[in-house]
């Protein structure tokens, strides 16, 4: 699964940014989630079912978030990362980079 572009989210960067340590929030976010529990400051326990090919599967991992410097234009920067073992159909990993601005 490949996610790459710039998406408008209508609301403000400081807005969005608290939503991404947000549970909640993040089990609407993470395909074929079923749960999301947060462990610490930015690190969450995620439990998801998704479909390899033939096999459906249930992965458990971790999930974090973690803030860093924001490039000049920019209110927020950070890292989205998930890892999970899924059992028979093994062990999932992925991550993105996530750069919040105005828009405009």
């Amino acid at each position: 699964m490949e996610f790459k572009g710039r998406y408008v989210v209508p609301s403000p960067p400081d807005v969005v940014w608290a939503a991404l340590f947000d549970p909640d929030v993040l089990s609407r976010c993470i395909p074929g989630a079923q749960s999301v529990r947060q462990t610490g400051p930015g690190a969450f326990i995620a439990k998801a079912v998704l479909k390899v090919g033939p096999v459906k599967a249930t992965f458990e991992g971790k999930v974090t978030v973690t803030e860093k410097e924001a490039p000049a234009g920019f209110a927020h920067a950070g890292t989205l990362s998930g890892e999970g073992q899924g059992g028979a159909a093994g062990f999932a990993r992925g991550g993105t980079e996530v750069l919040l601005a105005a828009e405009g």
